[in-house]
């Protein structure tokens, strides 16, 4: 279909790129907006699925189908943001857990002060099988397999613990807001 415009960009003629953006741009930002809210980050994907495009035109089968192969390159920019935005909330999670010990830290900010507070508490009320490895855990960084061989149980026994544990915390501080 647009087979034209692929040999166009491969010679160097850049700006005949627009004309795929134009055909495909509304449906790339459908696809994207069928599993994300924020238009803005719609934006930011749909174009990094261009660039990416762009820069792999040379891969593209002359007799494949131009949707698809843009959907599949969205698909992926979907999964890499799902991937790094789920790594950066539970980094922030383990950095909120690991701070428990040290509030001065953030004394600066009342509200962090008053989170970490909650938190304190809240570990405080914790069942002692949860509070012992999630303080092992994220206090004194231990990894899971030394903690199962110390308290003599499965790895999956303690990933398990230590989800229930981060629930609670969790349910706990919200409710303590």
């Amino acid at each position: 279909m647009l087979y034209h415009v692929v040999e166009q960009v491969l010679s160097g003629d850049v700006d005949a790129f627009r004309e795929v953006i134009d055909e495909f741009g509304e449906s790339i930002r459908a696809f994207l907006a069928s599993h994300l809210d924020d238009p803005f980050i719609i934006e930011d994907l749909a174009q990094e699925t261009f660039i990416a495009a762009y820069e792999n035109l040379k891969k593209f089968e002359p007799d494949g189908n131009m949707s698809w192969w843009l959907k599949g390159i969205a698909r992926n920019k979907l999964l890499l943001h799902f991937r790094e935005t789920y790594r950066h909330q539970e980094a922030l999670k383990d950095l909120k857990i690991e701070m428990l010990n040290e509030p001065q830290i953030l004394s600066e900010s009342a509200e962090n002060a008053s989170e970490i507070d909650r938190m304190r508490v809240c570990l405080e009320k914790l069942p002692q099988h949860l509070k012992t490895v999630i303080t092992a855990r994220y206090l004194q960084h231990e990894k899971v397999m030394v903690i199962s061989q110390r308290i003599g149980t499965s790895v999956n026994a303690i990933s398990s613990l230590l989800f229930r544990g981060r629930k609670q915390l969790k349910t706990c501080i919200d409710a303590s807001k």
